[in-house]
């Protein structure tokens, strides 16, 4: 009966994990947001008058990441459409500047499809605090409720030219994830569950399956 009671508990346990963890997956929106190979820039739209590269001098995933090709600044941007119907987002990426003061990551909320019609909101990213010059931060809003009547998100790239491998912008990693009125974000944009949500569910399980030994 001892042994019954120990093989319950467990088994409890790991069907709590096995039903946490695969819940949801999240898409990223962003097409080739890190960079993976050297078409990834076609799927950034030039807005500015500095032209960008990808680099392989500094990269934070893959192997490379966008930079300016010279001393001219640089904004490329790319425009997704939105599911309906989407609550809110998760929003980011991250940079490499030479000072906290040389680039930013924009997001901006449309109204219509295609990043038509009004602005309805914006979000400016930031290096913040020391220590950021010559070294990678990354940058995110994140659980971010959209404003009501987005249709689609625009995510703009804003860097300062290129002296040097060593002092210019870079951009990799940059992501959007959208999450409906009903999801639950169990599983990170990583693929990875949060480690305190799989205990508490483990302990929440043990705690019911005792309750409902101790009646039995």
């Amino acid at each position: 009966m001892r042994r019954f009671r120990w093989v319950f508990l467990v088994l409890c346990g790991l069907v709590c994990v096995v039903l946490v963890v695969p819940v949801r997956s999240a898409t990223n929106l962003v097409v080739n947001g890190d960079f993976p190979d050297s078409s990834a820039l076609n799927d950034w739209t030039k807005v500015g008058s500095g032209t960008a590269v990808l680099s392989s001098a500094y990269y934070r995933s893959a192997d490379y990441a966008l930079t300016p090709q010279n001393s001219t600044p640089i904004s490329y941007a790319q425009c997704m459409n939105l599911s309906a119907p989407s609550v809110s987002i998760d929003v980011g990426g991250s940079v490499r500047f030479p000072s906290v003061s040389d680039g930013s990551i924009v997001i901006e909320f449309y109204g219509e499809s295609d990043c038509g019609g009004t602005v309805l909101d914006d979000i400016t990213l930031v290096p913040v605090g020391s220590g950021w010059g010559r070294e990678w931060a990354d940058l995110s809003q994140m659980s971010y409720d959209l404003p009501v009547g987005a249709s689609s998100v625009k995510i703009t790239l804003n860097g300062c030219g290129r002296n040097d491998d060593l002092d210019a912008s870079y951009f990799d990693d940059i992501f959007l994830y959208e999450y409906g009125p009903t999801s639950v974000l169990v599983v990170q944009p990583s693929g990875r569950a949060p480690t305190g949500l799989i205990a508490a569910a483990v302990l929440v399980s043990l705690a019911v399956a005792v309750v409902f030994l101790r009646r039995h």
